[in-house]
């Protein structure tokens, strides 16, 4: 589990801050100037051979039963020379920069078809319909450019760093790849490069075609017709270029800002622009134009490092990692019948002041006859105590029970070491007792790293000094206590102060006790029952029977 969250942490990057760069995009129709007007001719050649030309009834649209709302059928028009509204016989044409609408800065409607009509006059409600078949011929173009705020470990915004596709220190390079696989690179434009694309090949990669039909707009209601939509050419589609620009992280390294852009469509029902214009004769002249919609958007991330998320990530992933313990332990504490009784009161051990204390002095009682045995004495208080030899002889019986055999200087060596131990841990609980300074109290521990050398340090290693006295035998007897001897002297003692917690927080059971030094427990307990009050003291509640 570990491992796999150390993975995640890693591989998804929670200890970087992403933010969102900010920035202009300009779009521009292109490929209509004089310089492409030849290349527009010649599709407008080539397309008076397509069906779509030939035959313009066979893609009349109508939307009712009665013909109302129609499109078609259509006229292909072909571009007029530089200098001329119309054909040389008078008939209708467009000249390349009427296949376009700028509506906005990353916005262009490119015309496929139209719908020309005049309001008023004795024309009015006639309606012609149009195809622009070099539409597919047109280019377009586009720049970026934006800024990305840069923060310090701590968060702080520290500058903006600035990016575009000008060739410079800041140039960004242009991917544009495929929308279905990110990694698989179209083609790419080095900053400084003009970007443009064509728009059959905005429609290619797409995935979409002006002479598909299009569902989303009804189907088709002329009489004869297979009932399939409009095709695209008259319904018009929909195009949204991406333009996403990341700088990842490479561990504690952000990696210079790449931009990819990807082309995706959108199937819409009707996708049309609308130009209203006063003749001179006073008449109002309509067209309604479908066509192909591109809109570019430009959106990104910035990862950088970020203290604030890698605390509270590496704090997240120490609790996730605690919960499996806790599922453990509830299952071991609550879900196993009789036996969870048993590891309950051994993990979530009872902790009562009164009775631990109670327990201390029985057994430290005890041990008198213990201490008693061992020296031989009948006055336990008085005497030499045991001494070096005697400690030596038991451990010798203790070892042989265990069958561990010792040499006679091993077995010297444990019993020094031993022997010393438990005088200075009786030195170190009178010093705490007489609250002498930490630096005062004399090392009763061993140090583990000199162990390994065979040393030892502080009284431990010094030569045996005197016997182990009854104060001494008891403070080693008492170390497997919940806590020391002393701390339950000082906890009786009526001239210590204390502060209000203490006071507060002592148990209603013991403040009889400890601060009624002149009171009778015996009379207290038999005639009143003890009853806590809200601060802590016990109040007395007689008898009312």
């Amino acid at each position: 589990m570990l491992v796999g969250l150390s993975l995640r942490f890693f591989l998804t990057q929670q200890y970087t801050k992403i933010t969102k760069p900010t920035g202009h995009v300009n779009l521009w129709a292109a490929g209509y100037q004089r310089q492409s007007r030849e290349t527009l001719e010649k599709l407008c050649q080539d397309a008076l051979t397509w069906t779509l030309c030939q035959d313009p009834a066979s893609f009349e649209y109508w939307y009712d039963d009665t013909g109302e709302w129609k499109y078609g059928p259509h006229v292909c028009a072909p571009v007029c020379s530089a200098t001329a509204s119309k054909t040389p016989d008078g008939k209708f044409c467009m000249q390349p920069i009427e296949s376009f609408v700028q509506e906005d800065s990353n916005t262009v409607f490119f015309v496929t078809a139209l719908v020309e009509s005049l309001e008023g006059g004795p024309k009015a409600g006639d309606e012609t319909y149009y195809f622009t078949p070099f539409t597919e011929g047109l280019e377009l173009a586009f720049v970026y450019s934006f800024t990305a705020t840069v923060r310090d470990v701590w968060g702080r915004q520290t500058q903006s760093a600035y990016y575009s596709t000008d060739k410079g220190a800041n140039g960004v390079a242009t991917k544009l790849v495929s929308s279905d696989d990110p990694d698989d690179v179209k083609r790419e434009w080095k900053p400084g490069s003009d970007i443009k694309l064509q728009v059959k090949n905005i429609l290619d990669l797409a995935g979409r075609s002006l002479d598909d039909p299009n569902p989303r707009s009804g189907p088709n209601k002329k009489p004869g017709s297979n009932g399939a939509g409009p095709i695209g050419r008259i319904s018009g589609i929909d195009i949204v270029m991406a333009l996403d620009c990341i700088s990842a992280m490479d561990l504690l390294w952000r990696r210079d800002p790449e931009c990819k852009l990807t082309v995706k469509s959108y199937q819409e029902p009707w996708v049309m622009a609308r130009s209203v214009r006063t003749l001179a004769s006073g008449e109002l002249h309509s067209r309604r134009m479908f066509g192909i919609r591109v809109r570019l958007d430009l959106s990104g991330k910035f990862s950088m490092f970020d203290a604030n998320n890698t605390l509270l990530n590496l704090t997240s992933l120490m609790v996730m990692l605690s919960i499996p313990a806790k599922i453990v332990l509830f299952i071991m504490t609550h879900l196993l019948g009789h036996l969870s009784f048993i590891y309950k009161q051994s993990l979530v051990g009872r902790f009562d002041l009164v009775d631990e204390t109670a327990g201390m002095i029985t057994r430290l009682v005890g041990m008198t006859a213990g201490f008693q045995e061992i020296v031989q004495k009948e006055a336990i208080f008085e005497g030499d105590g045991i001494t070096i030899e005697m400690l030596t002889a038991k451990l010798s019986l203790l070892f042989n029970s265990k069958k561990v055999v010792l040499t006679d200087l091993e077995l010297k060596n444990v019993a020094e070491m031993c022997f010393n131990a438990i005088k200075c841990l009786s030195k170190d609980a009178e010093n705490k007792l007489n609250d002498e300074p930490r630096d005062s109290v004399p090392k009763s521990r061993v140090n583990l790293q000199d162990f390994g050398k065979g040393l030892f340090v502080g009284r431990i290693a010094s030569e045996p000094a005197g016997n182990i006295t009854f104060s001494e035998y008891a403070a080693a007897f008492s170390t497997a206590e919940e806590f020391e001897f002393h701390l339950l002297a000082k906890l009786f003692d009526s001239d210590r102060p204390r502060t209000f917690l203490e006071r507060f927080f002592t148990p209603p059971n013991l403040q009889h006790f400890i601060y009624n030094s002149q009171g009778k427990p015996s009379d207290f307990i038999q005639n009143s029952q003890e009853k806590p009050s809200f601060f802590g003291r016990t109040s007395n509640v007689k008898d009312t029977e």
